[in-house]
């Protein structure tokens, strides 16, 4: 005989819902059909949640912006979102570029509202707000800078959308001391071409601005009849490899097109309204005055244009024209390749800006790595920065532009590595507009200077200014963000007005200032005394989740590599109270070329949780628990390829995730979804296909899931298609659809111009998983880069199990359809009746058949595995037995096949060691806490015992005379959290024993004891075979039996009379069986058949996810028949018998009279 050593609250019916299975089958609440649900959900969009929607449509707060002299700030007024009229305005998609042939103008670009003007005051504080006045109600304002002497704006404005001319952008300029504003020009027919550059201050009173040139007629006309077929060669048989642009040029039409809307005529425009145009019309692309004003360097395209890049990678030159206007030089550019190996790859170059006596371009550096770029400070000193992808390898260079001295490495390190990070030099903004290294004024002659640097460390960011000597390389930390409760960041110098050299005791920083729960505000900090006086007082954005919770974690993926993530929970949430919650994990892959670098912090446990519009974050305010950003590295270490172990990588990274929060107990095993957008989506699409023990579904964003469509390389990876085709197939969720069967919501913008995440890669992704029969759904939208969940009020999750639930129905749908025709024909009443009852049938049928097949197929699996321990795969597994079994059924499984039958009892032994080991491991992790009791919550079931306890200490209130002095517990298990709940929540008074075969379960229960004082006074637990405990018996007021006590009929018939034999007469007896569908799971207890010599008293059959029926019964003073209890009793309701025990009243420490009738409602049907 076997007695299981587990507890008789299984873990199995706590991975379900508690609703279910309670929807009907045919509607919602209101009546409609499912295909109705189906239909109405299409038309139009729909508002999201109250909830949500109050945090989507917060005000955001405004953008500032200093003036050059550091003593005046604007506040650029916005507004939360713009309109779905704005996203559906046509555009012209040309060359890479989307344009908005109104405005002449990016499409879709954001604007401000308004604004405000702030002085400075000297003791730091912000004097009262003025109004930037004069421009027309509404207008929308883009391009807001500062004239050189601070004493002017300038910006653009664009009116009515609807009116052609109104919404073309035109230039205007603001005196800052009034806040009175006017057009820049005079003329009212000057617009502003914003396609690339706009408008840049030449000096104090000038402009340099990028015009619709005045001749310009209409648009041109796309010829009905093509002059010709559309031809690409490659004749001169070149090594030709790009990315999958979008939006590109298309034939002569596209190329005439793109030059009507991007040619601009430049004009100078002066404040007293003299205007002057300069060079002839063409399509620049940037202006950028010299720092001594005397010069602009114009860069612009030219034709041929391509027809397979986008507009950035066309034909171009950079002309030196002097301030006025005149043409001075041209300058050329060479290309290069990075597959090439050679020595120097770069090199950088210097020139006079005019060539008086032929002078030649003058090296200034050579570079073995990619330059990356030059910051200079004076003569004397600029950093050159050069940087190789492949190896992570970054070096900084300092090198003297005036004098020959030779070029030396400042840093040489890894871009992966953090921590070694020294930080940047701080720049300072010069009387003329540019930025240069700030150097620093000490006593010394040494050369100082400023970094500004994050400070990983493996407890998070904690950004610092280091006082640098660039000489000798020593450093001090002068100023160090808070580590405690705050973030701050140094954002820029504010004493940087004047030019040379900053003296340290005259120092000012602008700092930013926030906390988990409190939002950015900003500071500044002078020296010597390092004051900080506050100058903002923004509200908080979302106070209803002002009080979230925050943490940033640690755990290891299995090959040992540290991983982080950030775990937010509701606010009030306490998992020991409220139990595990639906979580949803988003998350995005990286790329690393060593395990150290990959395990190291990035971000700060104190950082403010900013919460956008299509933010993950948002479903807070619906009760998830929200895991973001857990690192997914994949890593390739040495010559290894990162992405040749891709899937391997990324299940083992999200495996950990998904133990860590179970482990925590915020999540519930059954309930975790996984999201992400672009690449996160392709991560999504993945997992479900490769673990979908992991998820119970999936939201992918803008992805790209097939990457034979990006051939020639895709996020970093730069093998191709044809170098790995393994790796590309491998990688592609697209080959892997008929492995989905999780519910998947895919989200892509119709307009999508990314590279690589056509929106054709949805489309195709979704006809491949609807053609194996997954459950999914594609969502496309107007806007040009995603449809944001919210405009479509798709509350994802939600929506993802509500999806679920009508999956249920579709046979049930199918059934109706096809009889449809014959209930047509039926005007009769009794032909009605008859049709339910064929509908019935046919239904009943069905689904006894499917289930049959569905467990048959699980217990194949599960007995195919190796080990029963707790993991991933094997949660799943029994998860979806669980799911199978719950529903309510009238199958009899006495009435099966013997092959079922036999499958059946396996399945059954199969399930107790499962439960076993489970709780083993749990109670071991609890073990080493210093009193267990305290955190039985991190069982992720621990609230189902709660709630079972309940429904049998109400039930045990029905009938006991008295409290109970004695309570035994047989199969008591490494677990006792049935015992402990009585004991610690409604059996206060109460003893109890518990009894279990097994040694090392009872040694590991004791340790979770031990630790409280009261519980283990009143409990014990002792290893014993019950038929071998007798008269001991009789010293106890109430037996509880577990379920899996005696695996078959006959083992529990042979416990069952061993009890009749020993226990007390009057004692009761609460035993587990099981009902319909659920007796795959455990064995079945017929009381009118198996219970001699007792009385029953109660019978409650559980519809929700609690899986086991609770008997009640009483040891007979004398012999009665015990089939006086109607077992027809409706499933969800009590069955009672009239006793000779004590009224509900006479023992009812709830003081509760009605808690028997309130539980019974929660187990029927809705």
């Amino acid at each position: 005989m076997r007695f299981q050593s587990v507890s008789t609250s299984s873990r199995l019916p706590k991975l379900v819902p508690l609703s279910s299975f309670s929807e009907k089958v045919a509607g919602d609440n209101n009546g409609s059909s499912a295909s109705q649900i189906e239909e109405n959900e299409g038309n139009g969009y729909r508002l999201p949640p109250k909830e949500i929607r109050d945090i989507v449509d917060a005000p955001p707060l405004p953008v500032l912006s200093f003036s050059p002299q550091r003593d005046k700030i604007l506040f650029l007024k916005r507004r939360s979102l713009p309109p779905l009229s704005d996203l559906a305005r046509p555009e012209e998609k040309l060359a890479g570029v989307r344009i908005d042939g109104n405005c002449n103008a990016r499409s879709r670009m954001s604007f401000y509202t308004g604004i405000g003007i702030h002085s400075l005051m000297d003791d730091g504080t912000l004097g009262p707000e003025k109004e930037v006045h004069g421009f027309p109600d509404g207008a929308r304002i883009n391009f807001v800078s500062w004239s050189q002497n601070g004493r002017h704006l300038s910006f653009s404005i664009r009116g009515d959308e609807d009116d052609e001319n109104s919404s073309k952008m035109k230039v205007w300029v603001a005196d800052v001391e009034t806040g009175s504003a006017r057009p820049l020009f005079q003329s009212p027919d000057i617009y502003l071409n914003a396609i690339f550059d706009n408008f840049v201050w030449v000096d104090d009173s000038t402009l340099l601005v990028c015009t619709i040139p005045a001749t310009r007629g209409a648009p041109p006309k796309k010829p009905l009849v093509p002059s010709g077929p559309k031809i690409q060669s490659n004749e001169e048989q070149n090594v030709v490899q790009v990315r999958t642009f979008q939006d590109l040029l298309k034939d002569e039409y596209d190329e005439d097109l793109f030059d009507y809307y991007a040619t601009s005529q430049l004009v100078l425009a002066s404040l007293d309204g003299e205007m002057k145009p300069i060079g002839p019309p063409a399509v620049y692309t940037s202006m950028d005055p010299s720092p001594d004003q005397k010069y602009i360097l114009i860069t612009y395209i030219h034709r041929p244009y391509s027809f397979i890049v986008p507009c950035g990678r066309f034909p171009k030159k950079v002309d030196l024209w002097t301030s006025d206007g005149k043409f001075v030089r041209k300058f050329t550019q060479d290309g290069g390749d990075a597959k090439v190996e050679v020595s120097p790859r770069d090199i950088v170059y210097t020139e006079p800006a005019e060539i008086v006596n032929g002078e030649q371009p003058e090296v200034l550096h050579k570079l073995d790595l990619r330059y990356g770029g030059i910051s200079w400070c004076d003569d004397s000193l600029a950093l050159v920065y050069e940087s190789w992808y492949k190896t992570r390898r970054t070096r900084t260079w300092v090198i003297t532009p005036e004098k020959e001295i030779t070029p030396r490495i400042l840093f040489d390190r890894s871009s992966e590595d953090v921590y070694s990070d020294p930080g940047s030099p701080m720049m300072r903004r010069t009387p003329t507009g540019t930025y240069v290294i700030a150097k620093i004024k000490m006593q010394d002659e040494g050369t100082y200077l400023l970094l500004n640097g994050s400070g990983a460390t493996p407890e998070g960011n904690v950004p610092f200014l280091d006082l640098f000597d660039i000489n000798t390389g020593s450093k001090e930390r002068i100023w160090e963000s808070d580590k405690e409760k705050y973030y701050e960041t140094v954002l820029a110098l504010m004493s940087d007005n004047d030019d040379g050299e900053l003296s340290i005791d005259q120092l000012k920083i602008l700092t930013s200032k926030e906390s988990k729960t409190e939002n950015t505000q900003y500071y500044i900090q002078s020296w010597p005394d390092k004051k900080a006086i506050q100058i903002t007082n923004f509200p908080h954005p979302y106070p209803q989740l002002a009080s979230l919770q925050k943490e940033m974690i640690r755990y290891q993926r299995k090959d040992g590599v540290q991983l982080t993530a950030t775990l937010y929970l509701p606010p009030g949430y306490n998992p020991s109270k409220d139990g595990p919650l639906p979580c949803l994990v988003w998350s995005y892959p990286g790329e690393f070329k060593s395990k150290d670098a990959a395990g190291q912090v990035r971000g700060s446990p104190n950082e403010f949780a900013g919460i956008g519009p299509t933010s993950a974050l948002l479903w807070l305010a619906r009760g998830f628990a929200i895991l973001s950003g857990p690192t997914i590295p994949i890593i390739g270490e040495g010559d290894e390829e990162a992405n040749d172990s891709y899937v391997e990588q990324l299940v083992t990274s999200a495996e950990a995730a998904v133990e860590e929060v179970i482990r925590r107990g915020v999540a519930h095993p059954n309930k975790i979804a996984v999201g992400g957008h672009s690449y996160g989506a392709f991560m999504t699409a993945n997992l479900l296909a490769h673990a979908p023990h992991l998820f119970c579904c999936g939201v992918a964003r803008s992805g790209a899931y097939n990457r034979t469509l990006t051939p020639f390389g895709f996020q970093n990876e730069d093998r191709t298609l044809w170098e790995a085709t393994s790796t590309y197939v491998e990688m592609s969720p697209f080959m892997s659809a008929n492995k989905i069967k999780k519910p998947i919501l895919l989200i892509h913008g119709e307009e999508d111009n990314n590279s690589g995440t056509l929106t054709m890669q949805s489309d195709r992704f979704f006809n491949a998983l609807k053609g194996h029969g997954a459950l999914c759904r594609l969502i496309g939208g107007c806007n040009n880069t995603v449809s944001p969940a919210w405009k479509r009020g798709e509350t994802l999750m939600p929506r993802m199990m509500k999806t679920l639930r009508k999956l249920k129905t579709q046979l049930f749908q199918l059934v109706e359809v096809g009889l449809a025709e014959v209930w047509s024909k039926m005007n009769h009443t009794q032909h009605k009746g008859h049709y339910y009852e064929l509908l019935q049938s046919i239904e009943m049928a069905n689904q006894e058949e499917m289930l049959i097949q569905r467990v048959t197929e699980l217990y194949e699996e599960i007995s195919g595995l190796s080990c029963l321990k707790p993991s991933m795969e094997v949660n799943q597994l029994f998860t979806e037995l669980v799911l199978a079994c719950l529903p309510p059924s009238s199958i009899d499984v006495n009435k099966l096949s013997n092959d079922v039958q036999e499958k059946r009892s396996k399945l059954i032994e199969l399930c107790g060691e499962a439960e076993g080991l489970l709780e083993s491991h749990y109670s071991t992790i609890l073990g080493t806490f210093e009193n267990p009791i305290e955190h039985l919550s991190i069982f992720p079931y621990y609230q189902n015992y709660i709630k079972l306890s309940l429904l049998e200490y109400t039930m045990l209130a029905r009938h006991a005379a008295a409290p109970p002095s004695r309570v035994a517990f047989i199969g008591s298990g490494p677990l006792p959290l049935t015992s402990i709940v009585l004991a610690m929540c409604h059996l206060r008074n109460t003893s109890f024993v518990n009894y279990d075969l097994d040694s090392d379960a009872n040694e590991l229960a004791k340790c979770l004891i031990a630790g409280d004082r009261d519980l283990s006074a009143r409990m014990v637990t002792r290893t014993a075979n019950i038929l071998s405990v007798t008269h001991e018996l009789r010293e106890f007021d109430i037996v509880f039996l577990a379920a899996l006590v005696g695996m078959d009929r006959e083992e529990k018939v042979r416990v069952l009379a061993h009890l009749e034999n020993y226990m007390a007469p009057g004692a009761l007896l609460i035993l587990r069986s099981v009902h319909g569908a659920r007796a795959f799971l455990y064995p079945i207890i017929d009381p009118c058949r198996d219970l001699h010599g007792f009385e029953l008293l109660s019978v409650y059959h559980p519809m929700d996810e609690v899986v086991n029926t609770v008997i009640v019964a009483r040891k007979l003073m004398a012999a009665v028949p015990v089939n006086m209890v109607d077992q027809g009793a409706a499933q969800g309701a009590m069955a009672m018998l009239p006793c000779k025990c004590a009224e509900f009243q006479t023992f009812n420490p709830l003081g509760h009279g009605n808690m028997l009738e309130e539980l019974v409602l929660e187990g029927q049907p809705s």
